[in-house]
């Protein structure tokens, strides 16, 4: 999703077409807007034009383009970072992974108790709720199937289930990568081991180890839990949950 920031300026041309001195009094409120829109969006704002004095007058409205998005930094392109936008309950204490299903608009949810959850984010209910025979971490949802992060059940396992709960056939890559969680960006198993800062990358549709990403640069050393692969932000997909 693309953002440009925009400044509009407000130029006035007293006496466009006098040949003789002009009076007028010209009040603009405000001076100056500046909006943030998405590419090929649009967006409504008012400019108070006033004349006190006795001539017409004539103006112009002219735009520039303050932050292009080859300039931007990097960060959060929609709400202030931190803010809280919503608050559910939650049925058990313990959360080893979230996973939002965007076809129901669930949040689906682990306990470290042996139990998978989703939350109906219109209803803000419990609409799933089942047991499962092993401690799991790290959750992502695709195509109607939750994928889940072996634990106790052996990390080398990817545990998947259908949106009421079932056991479907579990994933098994080709390495043991140690105590992790999972994320994906539709295509592929992203590992990431919270004792050594590396991420595994596996292929989804046939387990195979493709890839390993060290972010222990990019965060000065330090770890990461959770992982989560956000497609509709240019600036970075890959977000890390820190140890703190």
């Amino acid at each position: 999703m693309s953002y440009k920031t925009i400044l509009l300026i407000v130029a006035l041309m007293t006496g466009f077409f006098s040949y003789g001195p002009v009076i007028a009094e010209i009040t603009v409120e405000p001076l100056g807007i500046a909006l943030s829109i998405e590419e090929d969006r649009e967006a409504e704002t008012e400019l108070v034009l006033s004349n006190s004095g006795e001539e017409d007058v004539a103006f112009s409205i002219d735009y520039e383009l303050v932050e292009d998005e080859e300039e931007r930094g990097a960060g959060p392109r929609r709400d202030d970072p931190g803010d809280v936008v919503a608050q559910y309950q939650k049925p058990y204490p313990q959360i080893h992974g979230l996973a939002w299903d965007p076809d129901r608009n669930w949040m689906w949810g682990i306990d470290f108790g042996r139990r998978i959850y989703a939350i109906d984010l219109d209803e803000d209910e419990v609409v799933v709720d089942v047991g499962v025979g092993q401690t799991m971490s790290g959750l992502f949802y695709l195509d109607g199937v939750l994928h889940a992060g072996g634990w106790g059940g052996g990390a080398e396992n990817i545990f998947r289930y259908d949106i009421e709960g079932n056991a479907l056939e579990r994933l098994v890559l080709p390495l043991n990568p140690g105590l992790s969680y999972i994320g994906s960006d539709g295509e592929h198993i992203l590992n990431n081991n919270f004792g050594n800062s590396l991420i595994l990358v596996f292929n989804l549709d046939d387990q195979e180890h493709v890839a390993t990403i060290d972010f222990s640069e990019a965060t000065g050393g330090a770890g990461a839990w959770s992982i989560e692969w956000v497609t509709a932000h240019p600036d970075g997909q890959l977000w890390l949950s820190g140890l703190d």
